[in-house]
């Protein structure tokens, strides 16, 4: 399916799995804090996708604490020059996306808990 966006080079990007909570305004809030980490590390954001899923073979239950998953596109910064480099690069974006995203977004009104949530490239 073609998104409409043009990605870098192979090796100039990566492409992370998140997963959101179901929640709209909660999903929204935890993008934007992402991108906003994103930012200040210097990582561009090309582009987020939602996941097209198929959860007709799972129960109620599971369905009630179903994440949304999305991709999310990062582009290599210019002044980082290694695959390795990139690689720990994103590996502390995950990480302080993960902590900042906890310690905003704690709770929803159905007891969801976004500790476990971003889980990202």
């Amino acid at each position: 399916m073609h998104l409409g966006i043009t990605l870098p080079a192979i090796e100039e990007y990566a492409v992370g799995m998140v997963f959101f909570p179901k929640e709209l305004r909660l999903r929204e809030e935890c993008r934007d804090i992402f991108n906003r980490a994103a930012e200040k590390m210097g990582m561009r954001v090309i582009h987020w996708r939602s996941v097209p899923v198929n959860n007709s073979g799972i129960g109620p239950s599971a369905l009630n604490v179903e994440p949304a998953i999305e991709q999310v596109f990062i582009e290599r910064p210019s002044n980082v020059k290694t695959a390795i480099e990139f690689e720990r690069k994103l590996f502390v974006l995950r990480k302080y996306a993960t902590h900042i995203t906890g310690n905003a977004v704690k709770k929803t009104r159905s007891g969801f808990t976004l500790r476990h949530y971003p889980a990202v490239l």
